[in-house]
């Protein structure tokens, strides 16, 4: 097995896929060397999670923050996002070369008219919710995922796991990111940097991106994040660039969302949603509340492809009470 008997500096047993396991720690400081979930999930563009075994360390004073990962990984990440059947299984993964027990499931409800609202999220645990057949690459659940909910909203597999299709020797696979916080938090500029090789089949792939959050009065707050890929992948040796830019407003009665995403198809390191590349969209959400058990709400949008003419223009009025 890969976990280990390690004493550690904290005097228990210390899982690791190495020999060694080592935790160093400080006033708001660590670095460890062993199993890590590597990653940030501060953004969106810019989110990346694996399991790894390697170096990891963070940083906090005051309001800046750092963290930094970098780990030698033989296999490659894969994402596999499948809409439920109606039935419990067996699903088939897109490779059979999984690393046994790297995998993450997850079930996603996606708004039927949006793909990047996610209206639920819930996580599942291995032969408590689903089993794995190595062998033949597909997954089964205890019970029937459904194509959709009862409003109708797309219901989806999403699965992350490790893939070794080779044995190779590994890649360093290494992310640095850092932000710095104003007093009172309402400016937070920060900047990412990831380099992967298990976006574009092996290919080395690298990630830079830059966000800010600031809040406007007590009622507003703005976000925006842009970031580009590139690599060494034939074919496909253009950036590829990604943006979004969100207003949020909130102050009782009036709740309003105005949004702007862009991303290309090639963008990222294979963990953002397919259902988001390749696509331009704007639109806004807006409710505002008459009453304790009464409110109007508004939506609308525009989805355009970057692949071809393809586009969606939509409006949507409402009640809710």
């Amino acid at each position: 097995t890969c976990a280990l008997p390690i004493l550690s500096d904290r005097r228990h047993d210390a899982a690791s896929c190495e020999k060694i396991y080592a935790r160093l720690e400080g006033s708001g400081f660590y670095a460890l060397y062993g199993d890590l979930e590597a990653g940030f999930d501060q953004t969106q563009l810019a989110r990346y999670q694996r399991g790894a075994t390697g170096f990891k360390a963070e940083l906090s004073r005051g309001g800046f923050h750092a963290q930094a990962f970098a780990a030698k990984i033989a296999s490659t990440h894969r994402r596999d996002e499948i809409q439920g059947g109606g039935i419990s299984g067996p699903y088939r993964l897109s490779s059979r070369a999984l690393v046994p027990g790297s995998e993450v499931v997850t079930i996603e409800v996606r708004d039927r008219f949006r793909s990047e609202v996610v209206v639920s999220r819930r996580m599942m645990i291995r032969f408590v919710d689903y089993d794995i057949d190595l062998l033949s690459g597909t997954i089964t659940f205890k019970e029937p995922v459904l194509s959709r909910d009862e409003a109708l909203n797309p219901q989806f597999i999403v699965i992350g796991y490790e893939v070794d299709e080779a044995a190779r020797g590994g890649a360093i696979n290494a992310g640095l990111r850092a932000d710095f916080t104003t007093a009172g938090g309402n400016l937070r500029i920060g900047g990412t940097m990831i380099t992967d090789t298990s976006a574009n089949d092996g290919a080395r792939t690298n990630l830079v991106a830059a966000d800010v959050k600031a809040r406007v009065g007590k009622d507003t707050e703005v976000r925006a994040e842009i970031g580009t890929s590139f690599g060494n992948r034939p074919g496909h040796r253009k950036p590829a660039v990604a943006w979004l830019v969100e207003a949020e407003h909130h102050d009782g009665d009036f709740d309003l969302l105005a949004y702007a995403r862009y991303a290309e198809t090639e963008f990222g390191v294979g963990q953002n949603s397919g259902a988001e590349l390749g696509r331009r969209k704007f639109g806004i959400d807006a409710r505002y509340r008459l009453s304790e058990a009464f409110a109007l709400t508004l939506s609308g949008w525009r989805d355009d492809s970057l692949e071809d003419s393809s586009r969606r223009t939509a409006v949507q009025f409402g009640a809710t009470w």
